[in-house]
């Protein structure tokens, strides 16, 4: 049967916008740079020899997803992880970081500087005792009018949730994506955020926004 020229016309209509979607599917977002911030004086980045290691997963845990705190109470503490590059690039966009006080592998201790950046972001170990005094000293660089941004697991419900971040925090960002720490092959087992540590804000409703590849929702306790 002839095909008349309507049906042609819908059918390459059709093929038209099957490739657009096509298009529009595989065209990834743009690429933020990533930002190279300042860290403590003294600082020794780890060898090559070293990244390498890590990178493969060799170290305790890697391959297990359990990354800077244990799986059922089993797995070790690892604290050994470094923040993939484009959700800093992402918030680096927004908060416009100056200094980092918790580069892998840190052997200075940044809870003894007098003084951290104008805007820090904070990967601060992940156990229990370290990220407590973290969150003291950015409690401290906040009353400097100083903004401190962590990135730590979600639990409302624990003690230093209720002694630190709720009673101090001017925002706090749930992460509407799991992340994958770059020396790992899985991704964290639970649920990130940003605890926001600066100049206090007027009460509003929740509010979504968008940085990079990532979907935040914004709650200001």
């Amino acid at each position: 049967m002839p095909v008349s020229r309507r049906a042609r016309r819908s059918r390459n209509t059709k093929s038209k916008k099957k490739k657009e979607n096509k298009k529009e599917q595989k065209a990834p977002g743009k690429r933020l740079p990533v930002p190279k911030l300042k860290t403590p004086k003294g600082y020794k980045p780890p060898s090559q020899y070293r990244l390498k290691q890590l990178r493969k997963g060799r170290h305790e845990n890697a391959r297990h997803g359990a990354m800077k705190v244990g799986i059922g109470g089993r797995a070790k503490v690892n604290d050994s992880t470094s923040t993939p590059d484009d959700l800093l690039a992402a918030l680096h966009s927004h908060f416009k970081f100056d200094f980092d006080p918790c580069p892998l592998e840190c052997n200075v201790d940044a809870l003894t500087l007098d003084h951290w950046g104008k805007s820090n972001f904070v990967n601060p170990p992940y156990s229990n005792l370290l990220m407590k005094n973290f969150l003291a000293k950015g409690i401290e660089e906040y009353k400097k009018k100083n903004y401190s941004v962590f990135l730590i697991p979600f639990r409302g419900n624990r003690k230093y949730w209720f002694k630190y971040i709720w009673p101090n925090a001017s925002e706090i960002w749930l992460i509407n994506k799991t992340v994958t720490f770059k020396q790992y092959e899985l991704p964290f087992p639970h649920p990130l955020c940003l605890v926001v540590f600066g100049p206090k804000r007027r009460p509003q409703r929740a509010k979504q926004r968008t940085l990079g590849n990532y979907d935040f929702m914004v709650i200001i306790p």
